[in-house]
């Protein structure tokens, strides 16, 4: 009877370190949660990289409507945001689950407090003129606007990043504060004074490069080609006529231009060859003698041959491939496409020599689109679903470059009947 006491002792110790391990076995398996703190009004990205094979669910506990996510399987990566109404009393948390299986693969534990004011910089604009104005917004909603509409007129702009641009115009003299609300609660504010400020050339202008190059306009360069002197006009007035006087004019030349919503009638300037220059900025308000407000240097240099290009370029909104049908047998000069619209395209105005550029082609997969050294791309076969490319480069003999890429849609000759 003793030996069967001690047997079922040592069965009982033996169940219970069993009995223990298996607890300390789970305990080790749980996923440790991952702290992270958000402000009210912000989204948190938690998205990770995933095996293309792998699906996450999730699931939110202790949250009571206040705080939302949005998530979704994207092939290699699980893409996960978290928004939130108000600050948290205490940590929400959020169980993500692999492949339909009940042991949570990842944990958040997620804190939100109370947003953060912005500091909002104090403007100043003359009678009714208007100027944008920049303003921080890192919150995901934008700001409700209160201000004195007898002082101020503001429109919104447009958005990007972290940063909310609007038109304000000043009706009235004096002093208006801007306040920036969401949801009822104020994120910040921004005094405007509306007054009759002396206009100048802004300082960041005040030395400035133009491009050239001999084969267009310059003005028709996408970038660089010339300076819109109403845009270089600190504190311009509503009444107040822009010009200049250029010291050489063999550098640069001007052109009128019209008033705007944001800028005062002026000229624009631009280069007709390389070199420097200075030119004096003169305003004239109604009949008031006309008086120099500033100096703007203008240092010219070369603008590339592919800068050309892209400026020929900028004209096709749709590009070269765009809906070019070919069938088995087709063949395409991609490189006379090339030529006539980008490099002595709309904008070109002392044509480019065959001596002034030089191409090289890629095409594939071969047994779908070839291609010869004369650019000439042949359709072989219809292929399968695989999406055939065609690439070109074009060196330019002053050693800029550009190059392009798009696909042939290739259908059953029968198309074309």
């Amino acid at each position: 009877m003793k030996r069967l006491k001690n047997h079922i002792a040592l069965l009982l110790s033996a169940l219970m370190i069993c009995a223990a391990f298996a607890v300390s076995t789970t305990a080790s398996a749980a996923v440790k949660p991952t702290e992270k703190t958000m402000l009210q009004y912000k989204t948190l990205n938690l998205s990770f990289n995933k095996d293309p094979l792998d699906s996450y669910t999730c699931e939110v506990e202790d949250n009571n409507g206040n705080i939302t996510v949005d998530s979704s399987n994207e092939d290699s990566s699980y893409w996960l945001a978290v928004k939130s109404k108000e600050p948290t009393a205490s940590p929400v948390t959020i169980k993500l689950y692999k492949n339909g299986d009940t042991t949570v693969s990842r944990e958040y534990r997620i804190t939100v407090k109370k947003y953060e004011t912005v500091k909002m910089s104090d403007q100043k604009l003359n009678l009714k003129t208007s100027r944008l104005v920049t303003i921080k917004n890192p919150y995901i909603h934008s700001y409700k606007l209160k201000y004195s509409s007898a002082k101020l007129k503001i429109k919104h702009y447009i958005s990007e990043g972290s940063k909310a641009t609007y038109t304000v115009k000043g009706l009235k003299k004096g002093n208006a504060t801007v306040k920036a609300y969401i949801k009822g609660k104020l994120i910040g504010s921004f005094k405007v004074t509306v007054g009759d400020f002396k206009a100048s050339v802004k300082k960041k202008l005040r030395e400035s490069t133009l491009k050239y190059n001999p084969h267009i306009l310059s003005y028709n360069l996408t970038e660089g080609g010339s300076l819109k002197l109403g845009e270089a006009i600190k504190n311009y007035h509503s009444n107040g006529v822009y010009s200049v006087k250029i010291l050489d004019t063999s550098v640069i030349a001007k052109r009128g231009t019209k008033k705007t919503a944001l800028t005062p009638k002026a000229v624009e300037l631009y280069a007709l060859k390389t070199g420097k220059t200075k030119a004096y900025v003169y305003e004239k308000r109604g009949k008031a003698a006309k008086t120099k407000i500033g100096t703007i240097t203008l240092n010219v240099i070369k603008a590339t041959d592919a800068e050309v290009f892209e400026a020929n370029r900028a004209l096709d909104n749709e590009g070269i491939f765009y809906e070019l049908l070919v069938s088995a047998g087709d063949e395409v000069d991609i490189k006379g496409m090339v030529v006539d619209s980008y490099i002595n395209g709309k904008l070109t105005t002392v044509k480019y020599k065959k001596s002034e550029y030089s191409f090289t082609f890629t095409a594939g997969p071969k047994d779908v689109i070839t291609v010869n050294k004369n650019g000439l791309f042949t359709c072989v076969d219809k292929g399968t679903d695989t999406v055939n490319k065609a690439t070109y480069t074009v060196t330019f003999k002053d050693g800029s470059k550009a190059s392009g890429e798009g696909s042939f849609d290739i259908v059953d000759e029968s198309f074309f009947i």
